[in-house]
Parts: C-alpha cells; sequence; structure tokens
C-alpha cells in the first residue's frame, strides 16, 4: 500500500550533521505539529541528537521510509553510493528524497534512488537562522503534492529560489552556497584594517558586521547595486578614493574569477559523481 502525505506529514533526515540539523530546527519551529525522525550513524552525532534535539526521533531506515513520505539526504556526497544500496529495499515512487548534496547531478540522484522522486536542494549557512537562500530543481516526474510540501518546508529556513535547470544548480552553489564564505572573507579584511589601524577589536567587528547587515537590508529595498554604489559616493570624496582602487586592482574581475572557480568546482564534482 503507497504511502499517503499527512495534513502534518513525518519528516525524515538521513545524516544529522550541521546541515541537517540547522534545517530540523528551523523546520522544527515553523511545523510544531511535524514529527521529525532521523538515521544518524556517527555516535557523537547521536548523543548532540538526545542533548540538543529532543524533538528529533532517531530511527532505523525501514521505520524511516515507512513513516515518511519526504525525506532530506544530509550525508556527504561520497557515502551517496553506498547509502542507494542499503536504501533500495525500501523506496516506493512515492517517497520524494531531498538532496542537498553538492556536486550529486540530477541524473545520479534519479539512477541510484529509482523509483523515488528526487528534489535537488542547494542551502546555505544561514538556514540555521532561518535567513538561508536555497536554490530548487526538480523535473516534470515530482508531483505537485511532493512540490508543494518541499516548498513550503525549504520556505521555513529562508529564500527560496525554483530554478529551470540541473546546471543553474552549479551556478546557485557558486554564489549563494559558497557566497556567505566570500563575504566573511571581506569582512574579516574590514576587521583586520580596522584593528592594525587603531580601533578596538570589538569595535571592528560590530562596525564591519553591521555595515555588512545595513547595506544588505538596503539592497533588499532597492536591489540595484550601481545605484547604492552612487548614493554613497561623492565626487572626490573617500568613497570614490576607495572605488578608484577597486578598479585599479581589477576587484570586480576577481570577484567574477572567484565565483568562477566555485562554479568549475561544483560542475567538476557533478562530473565525478556519475562515474
Amino acid at each position: 500500500m503507497g504511502l499517503l502525505l499527512k495534513d502534518k506529514p513525518t519528516i525524515g533526515f538521513i545524516g544529522f550533521g550541521q546541515m541537517g540539523g540547522a534545517i530540523a530546527h528551523a523546520i522544527h519551529g515553523a511545523f510544531d505539529g511535524y514529527a521529525i525522525l532521523a538515521v544518524e550513524s556517527n555516535p557523537a552525532r547521536q548523543e548532540w541528537m538526545r542533548s540538543e534535539c529532543s524533538y528529533v526521533r532517531p530511527v532505523a531506515f525501514s521505520e524511516l521510509f515507512e513513516q515518511c513520505h519526504v525525506i532530506f539526504l544530509a550525508i556527504k556526497p561520497q557515502q551517496v553510493s553506498d547509502l542507494a544500496q542499503k536504501v533500495l529495499p525500501y523506496l516506493q515512487s512515492n517517497h520524494c528524497l531531498i538532496s542537498m548534496l553538492a556536486g550529486v547531478s540530477y541524473l545520479s540522484l534519479t539512477e541510484l534512488f529509482n523509483p523515488a522522486q528526487i528534489v535537488r536542494i542547494m542551502p546555505n549557512t544561514p538556514a540555521k537562522l532561518a535567513k538561508g537562500v536555497t536554490g530548487i530543481y526538480h523535473d516534470s516526474n515530482v508531483s505537485e503534492q511532493s512540490k508543494g510540501l518541499v516548498i513550503e518546508l525549504c520556505q521555513s529556513f529562508g529564500r527560496v529560489l525554483v530554478l529551470d535547470s540541473d546546471h543553474d544548480m552549479d551556478i546557485i552553489t557558486a554564489m549563494s552556497g559558497s557566497g556567505p564564505a566570500f563575504f566573511y572573507r571581506m569582512v574579516d579584511a574590514f576587521v583586520r584594517f580596522g584593528v592594525s589601524s587603531g580601533l578596538d577589536d570589538r569595535v571592528a567587528k560590530e562596525a564591519a558586521i553591521n555595515t555588512m547587515i545595513g547595506a544588505g537590508h538596503m539592497l533588499l529595498n532597492d536591489p540595484n547595486p550601481q545605484d547604492q554604489i552612487q548614493r554613497v559616493a561623492s565626487p572626490n570624496g573617500t568613497t570614490q578614493a576607495g572605488l578608484e582602487m577597486m578598479d585599479h586592482q581589477e576587484f570586480d574581475t576577481l570577484m567574477e574569477k572567484v565565483l568562477h572557480r566555485s562554479y568549475e568546482r561544483a560542475v567538476e564534482l557533478s562530473k565525478e559523481s556519475l562515474c
């Protein structure tokens, strides 16, 4: 007998590391009536689940697939083939597996986990605060019921971007998946400048972090970076001097190279997952 999606579905996790835990926390906060089950083989993470996540019930694969229609795959990408062999006896066509495995292509996932429905997502670490950006891709084999629930779940941990192709996932991986680290690197440079120039470390961090947060909110109100730059920069002023140094050092070209290399690595990982 096939599984039926309930009004308050039970959500499953295979793997419960940092990202899986963050997503489960967001879902629990947004949907208090949803039960959450997890399969986690790491003893340290099992202990963490017991002490910090009392709302999550550890289970075996058999119970997970019996109780859950939607299951997040939150393991390491290199474990995906072994996992597929373990869960194959439990898979049904109305199971929906949500893969957050960087570099594991949609084609690989559909071949490994046939006959389950597959949705591929790329969340980022701000999901922990329900401020994430999550790219989502699926094909026409995913039911409307599954699509609706997956989007609803992902909206609980931030902004959702539904993508047109698996190729787009590689671009989103570079921009929003890896992107936070690139912004943190810039903040770190701001802080190091402030401290080396005489500011207290606490003051330098507060100035750098809140400047970035405030600038982000300005872009939410008017998402045109060039317009925002012009509002800050006065002719012959301090901002203009800094922008001219950015031009001299080819800052835009550097950032394009950073993002393109991250994107290339995502493509490489997708090809490797087909081997």
